[in-house]
């Protein structure tokens, strides 16, 4: 049995890359680990981790293996009390910065962001949210603090309704969803800048999944059936012209991933990816295969007990990238080794400094 934390943590993921989806959080400015890819689970984890400690700032070195014993800054982090992002700031090898990002928060309904270079705003953005953490109203500015584009977020009994942008005080977009008595989505109509319809997903399908009859939209049907212990979820997704493609998602036990097949117009493959785990060492493997069923693995990943990236090693052909992890026993990443081909090419090492 794999650990319900395991299954989370893939599936969403998976769902992430593989879907597209508008999705917001309370914590939208708190960015993941921009170097390394441990950090999985939720900004609100992270944020805790981090407030917990009293991480106050964090420091991050690389050291290239060339030969030269020296290492230098290439990122530095600072944190509220809190345990949210407040400033950002990456380096090139020289120790000239590179790029600059300010994080403000008022209260638990508004964030603000803010991009610099070369000591110079670049643009502005804030968020702010409902008391429920569903985003409310997203604006951006130039670098001289004009609103640039601003979207409005309406909800109806927790549901999203419509989003609503303007671009320099007009007028430019406006999607509306439609959704079923039982909540389910029925639809999303797209409107451009002079309110005109040019586009539409549809759900309206029968049972086994066919489109209803409408002209000039794009329908999106689901079929679930269960086969033993896997769940299998197909979409399938007819254009304007009328030309379908499916995606076929299956799960095991309804909850983890094992695969996912996509088929073209022709009800040919275009891909299979597999996902397989191991309990024992929480391996996760990820193989594809082409058209013609030919497979490659494409990478496998290695968790410790706490959920945390131990190892990842991706593969391109003949070529790998290994990338290894270290923690301390408060679950703080201290460093990277990263590897081409089995030969060690670089080391990142990371230092905290406490409030």
């Amino acid at each position: 049995m794999i650990k319900p934390y395991i299954m989370k943590t893939i599936l969403s993921l998976c769902l992430l890359l593989l879907m597209n989806s508008i999705a917001f959080s309370q914590y939208y400015f708190y960015e993941y680990n921009m170097y390394f890819p441990n950090n999985y689970s939720s900004p609100q984890i992270q944020q805790n981790r981090i407030k917990l400690n009293g991480i106050k700032e964090q420091y991050q070195y690389k050291q290239i293996m060339n030969g030269k014993d020296s290492s230098f800054l290439t990122n530095k982090r600072t944190y509220t009390q809190d345990g949210l992002i407040s400033s950002n700031i990456f380096y090139n090898k020289k120790g000239k910065e590179q790029r600059h990002y300010q994080y403000d928060y008022e209260g638990s309904n508004v964030s603000k962001y803010k991009y610099l270079k070369k000591g110079k705003i670049k643009t502005w953005s804030e968020r702010t949210y409902t008391d429920s953490n569903e985003i409310k109203e997203s604006i951006n500015r130039n670098s001289k603090g004009i609103v640039s584009t601003q979207s409005t977020y309406d909800y109806i009994d927790n549901k999203l309704k419509q989003i609503s942008t303007t671009k320099k005080g007009k007028i430019f977009s406006r999607i509306v969803y439609q959704y079923y008595a039982n909540g389910d989505k029925k639809s999303i109509e797209f409107y451009n800048k002079k309110n005109k319809l040019y586009k539409v997903t549809s759900y309206q399908c029968n049972d086994e999944g066919k489109q209803v009859a409408l002209k000039d939209t794009v329908q999106v049907c689901k079929i679930e059936e269960h086969q033993d212990s896997l769940k299998i979820v197909s979409y399938m997704r007819t254009n304007e012209k009328g030309k379908v493609t499916k995606s076929v998602y299956k799960y095991y036990q309804d909850t983890v991933l094992v695969e996912i097949t996509s088929y073209n117009t022709k009800e040919k493959i275009n891909y299979s990816t597999n996902y397989q785990y191991l309990e024992a060492s929480t391996f996760i493997t990820v193989t594809s295969y082409n058209n013609k069923q030919l497979p490659r693995l494409l990478s496998i990943s290695i968790y410790n007990k706490s959920n945390q990236l131990i190892n990842y090693q991706h593969f391109n052909k003949e070529k790998s990238d290994d990338h290894k992890y270290n923690y301390n026993d408060m679950g703080l990443l201290l460093g990277e080794e990263t590897y081409k081909n089995g030969m060690l090419k670089s080391k990142t090492n990371v230092k905290y400094i406490l409030y």
